[in-house]
C-alpha cells in the first residue's frame, strides 16, 4: 500500500507579497536617504558660497586698512577712488567703479576664491567719510569710514572700515600752506 504524501508546511522561499513588501520599504528608505543627501548637499553649497563672499569682503577691508594705515600720504580721496603714497614712494590706488574694486588696476575679487556658482561677486566700495581733524591734545588725525559691500545673487555681505590715522607731516604742510594762502 501506497504511503499518503504529507504537506509539509514549512517553505523554502520567499512569498511574492513578502518581496513586494521588502522592495517598497527599501524604496522608501533610498528614497528618503537620497532627498536627505540633497538637502545636506545644498546646504552645505549655500554655507560655502556665505563663507566665500564673507571671505572675500573681509580681505578686500583688511588690504584697504592696511593700506591706509601703512600709506606716508593720501593723494586722492572721492566716493569712487582712493589713491595713497606708500612709504616706498610708489603709489597704490584704488577704483571703486560700480560692482567692483580694484588696486592698482587688478580687479579686487579675481584674487578671492569666487566658488560662487552661477551667479556673479559684485563688490561695491565707497569712502563715506575722510575727515581732518585733530584729537582732544591737538594732533592732527584722518577719521576714515569706508564701506565694502560683496554680493552675488540675493546674498549681502558688508564690511566698514573705520578708523583714524595721524596725518603725515607732509600733509601738515600742504593744509598749513592751503590755510595760510587762505588767509
Amino acid at each position: 500500500m501506497a504511503r499518503p504524501l504529507k504537506h509539509s508546511s514549512s517553505s523554502e522561499g520567499f512569498t511574492i507579497v513578502e518581496l513586494l513588501a521588502a522592495m517598497v520599504i527599501s524604496s522608501l528608505v533610498v528614497a528618503l536617504v537620497y532627498s536627505m543627501y540633497v538637502f545636506a548637499a545644498r546646504l552645505m553649497s549655500g554655507w560655502e558660497r556665505r563663507s566665500d563672499l564673507n571671505s572675500i569682503v573681509e580681505e578686500c577691508s583688511h588690504t584697504i586698512e592696511s593700506d591706509i594705515l601703512n600709506s606716508s600720504g593720501v593723494v586722492e580721496c572721492n566716493d569712487s577712488s582712493l589713491v595713497f603714497e606708500s612709504d616706498q614712494m610708489d603709489t597704490i590706488s584704488y577704483m571703486f567703479p560700480k560692482g567692483s574694486v580694484s588696486r592698482n588696476g587688478i580687479p579686487f575679487e579675481a584674487a578671492g576664491q569666487v566658488s560662487q556658482g552661477r551667479e556673479s561677486l559684485k563688490l561695491d566700495a565707497s569712502v563715506l567719510a575722510s575727515v581732518d581733524t585733530s584729537t582732544a591734545l591737538g594732533w592732527p588725525v584722518r577719521l576714515w569710514s569706508i564701506s565694502i559691500l560683496g554680493s552675488t545673487g540675493k546674498m549681502r555681505d558688508l564690511s566698514v572700515i573705520c578708523l583714524s590715522t595721524p596725518l603725515s607731516s607732509q600733509e601738515i604742510l600742504q593744509a598749513d600752506s592751503a590755510g595760510s594762502a587762505k588767509d
